[in-house]
């Protein structure tokens, strides 16, 4: 920037006007191809004032503006991402890790949710996700049976780190009103053993989708939904995660009324940090 087009962009604050943050030291990407790179910024209200070197920056500087020396890292704009599921990804983190960092094996897992039988009600859903058969020990998958062991009374849904397919117990089975004649729903199936052609608790597709999602399958989901106030804390988790990845935009694909109803709830109390589109 010259001498010149400093002033003129000097002139564009009022007198004593200051930042509430400046960022100075750095390589600050613009997506501008006049100007693709700056050493320093300054934000007021959550707005850009200014985007030059430190000298020209330092300017909007006053008593109460925070600067940050960015030791020469860089800052790029927010990131993004055109098919995310945060409502999803925020109850997900309201229910039972079952990831590989958890529950390396079956029996890692089973001991997860004879905990949680523990701590909950007869009759009470025990919800897991993450679970990665392909990163077990046990060389096969989770079954119905292996749930049955720790949890009869409760209806168990452990969901596979896919999204498209779940176990779940006995109890879950018949909460759902699946039976061993049951036929398999259009766009999806239940699994069965090979060898004597039982259901092995394996949902796969609407068969699941049943069991988690309003909407998908014309039905109320057979899984009670969370609470609107477990719900908006769901979607701040998931905002603080993504913020903390960069992630200041998405495109939420997988949508109802209740995650409309959530995300307007979360916006109003300043649980919902990003921006999301629908």
């Amino acid at each position: 920037m010259t001498k010149k087009e400093n002033r003129t962009e000097a002139r564009r604050f009022p007198p004593g006007a200051s930042a509430d943050l400046i960022l100075r030291g750095g390589k600050v990407i613009t997506v501008d191809p006049r100007k693709p790179a700056v050493q320093a910024v300054a934000i007021k209200n959550g707005r850009f004032l200014m985007a030059g070197s430190d000298s020209e920056v330092r300017a909007l500087s006053g008593r109460s503006t925070e600067v940050i020396d960015l030791k020469g890292r860089t800052v790029t704009p927010g990131l993004i991402d055109s098919h995310q599921h945060l409502f999803e990804y925020g109850t997900n983190l309201l229910q039972l890790d079952c990831s590989p960092k958890k529950c390396r094996s079956i029996a890692d897992l089973k001991r997860s949710v004879l905990k949680e039988t523990l701590r909950r009600a007869p009759g009470e859903w025990i919800r897991g996700v993450g679970y990665d058969d392909t990163k077990t020990t046990d060389l096969r998958p989770l079954n119905r049976w292996d749930l049955d062991e720790i949890a009869p009374n409760h209806p168990v849904f452990i969901q596979q780190v896919s999204g498209h397919w779940a176990v779940v117990n006995s109890r879950a089975l018949k909460t759902g009103g699946v039976q061993e004649n049951t036929p398999d729903p259009k766009g999806g199936s239940y699994g069965r053993d090979p060898q004597t052609g039982r259901l092995n608790g394996t949902l796969y597709e609407q068969a699941e989708f049943a069991f988690v999602y309003e909407g998908t399958t014309g039905q109320p989901p057979i899984m009670p939904p969370f609470s609107l106030k477990e719900r908006i804390k769901g979607v701040r988790l998931a905002s603080d995660r993504y913020v903390a990845a960069g992630l200041t935009s998405v495109n939420d694909a997988l949508t109802s009324a209740q995650t409309i109803e959530t995300y307007q709830e979360a916006l109003k109390s300043g649980d919902l940090k990003v921006r999301v589109y629908m």
